[in-house]
């Protein structure tokens, strides 16, 4: 029942979206002309620079293309929030997408069937292409009528590893079967070696693949004395000092909340047990999820937060929550998680993960690497066994921290686009 009430709110939710989209005017006939148009959703935007929402990925991709020479505008995916001040040229199209999702359910009402290329947000984001006229689309899962939009026009579409690269989801065939698996994009930009080699063996027939490296974590493992970003995260680090017990970093999951034994917050409830009962021991990092932090959303999940652990030493939230995570996880000792992406993060970090999910089959996919090599490991979502995992861990060495990542094909990219654009009449 809670699960069918949780599906109920999602539905009402979206048709809410979709009715505000409908009557507010959005930013189309603003559009401005850019060689390079990039495209995330709010969820992406997670971190706070100078005022403003900046995607740490994409906005990371949007910086180098600036200082290469290369003029860029940000559509925001729908459906985004009107009044939010962004970083970089960002434009709304809520209004222009809201009417063809519209249209497309009164066709499929009626049973009428289209050819991919006749389908409304098909049409709706061609227009969008056709306004800003770039060379390139760089996005974070870039929709699939966007990808089948641009390439009719003879636009290349890259997708930027956002997280775990899998067969479910945008990476999974389901997500295009109504399309005849058109709508993929024509290259995905990974963050290392695995992900490009399960794009190969699994989708390669469909797409392609390059190797980049992850833009944000870049620029902290390679500082650069220009990066105002890198230098004033630097600056708060340094103020805030550190204390000499064991730092354990949890990050959390949207959406687990319906979970059996699973709290509000998303955390299992052995977890929760675990924390209290050792927070005089260790500090507790918890690090929350950027769709938890969207509109009210992170007053809510804060206060929850603060509910369950106010009275309990050494356990926080919003500072490691807010702060960058590659300067997070450069403090950390331990990672622990359901099923996070951050498992292939801390691995960079010689960081030790305990999975708490019982999803074995989707986390031997997703985690292959890190789960051979043991920095990450299954641990039962109980108090004593997460409890074991913690101090049988800390007695071990940490691994090295693993500086594979060179800036080069990152360079050599931008290089490419750079020669792309500026050779464009």
């Amino acid at each position: 029942m809670k699960a069918i009430c949780h599906s109920i709110a999602q539905r009402m939710f979206f048709y809410s979206n979709l009715v505000h989209s409908l009557l507010a005017p959005d930013d189309y006939y603003n559009l401005q002309q850019a060689s390079v148009m990039l495209t995330c959703h709010d969820d992406n935007r997670g971190y706070i620079f100078e005022g403003k929402k900046y995607s740490h990925l994409l906005d990371s991709i949007n910086e180098r293309l600036s200082l290469a020479g290369v003029d860029t505008v940000t559509v925001s995916m729908p459906f985004s929030s009107n009044g939010v001040t962004n970083f970089g040229r960002v434009f709304s199209v809520n209004r222009l997408i809201a009417r063809a999702i519209l249209l497309d359910k009164f066709l499929k009402l009626f049973g009428i069937k289209l050819a991919p290329s006749d389908n409304k947000k098909v049409k709706a984001w061609a227009l969008i292409v056709s306004r800003v006229k770039p060379q390139i689309v760089i996005g974070i899962q870039p929709p699939v009528e966007l990808c089948i939009a641009a390439k009719s026009l003879g636009i290349p579409v890259y997708d930027l590893q956002h997280g775990v690269i899998s067969g479910e989801g945008y990476y999974g065939a389901a997500c295009r079967e109504c399309f005849n698996q058109e709508g993929w994009p024509t290259c995905i930009l990974c963050w290392n070696q695995a992900s490009v080699t399960w794009i190969e063996s699994k989708i390669g027939h469909l797409t392609t693949s390059k190797l980049i490296g992850n833009p944000w974590f870049l620029r902290f493992i390679w500082p650069s004395k220009k990066d105002r970003l890198v230098s004033f995260a630097q600056e708060i680090i340094n103020k805030i000092g550190s204390s000499n017990r064991k730092k354990i970093l949890v990050t959390l999951q949207w959406g687990l909340d319906q979970c059996p034994n699973h709290h509000k917050t998303g955390m299992p409830v052995g977890l929760i047990s675990c924390i209290k009962e050792t927070s005089v021991s260790f500090d507790w990092w918890i690090r929350v999820h950027p769709v938890m932090l969207q509109g009210n959303r992170r007053a809510a999940t804060f206060s929850m937060l603060k509910k369950e652990f106010s009275s309990y030493e050494n356990v926080y939230w919003e500072y490691c929550t807010d702060m960058p995570l590659p300067i997070v996880l450069a403090q950390t000792d331990l990672h622990i998680t359901v099923s996070s992406a951050t498992t292939i993060e801390a691995g960079w970090f010689g960081i030790r993960t305990a999975l708490l999910s019982a999803d074995y089959k989707y986390l031997l996919n997703w985690f292959s690497e890190e789960l051979s090599s043991e920095i990450a490991e299954f641990v039962l979502p109980q108090c004593d066994a997460i409890r074991r995992w913690v101090e049988r861990c800390l007695l071990l060495s940490k691994e090295p921290v693993n500086t594979f990542m060179s800036t080069q094909p990152l360079d050599n990219f931008i290089k490419e686009i750079q020669v792309t654009c500026l050779r464009s009449p």
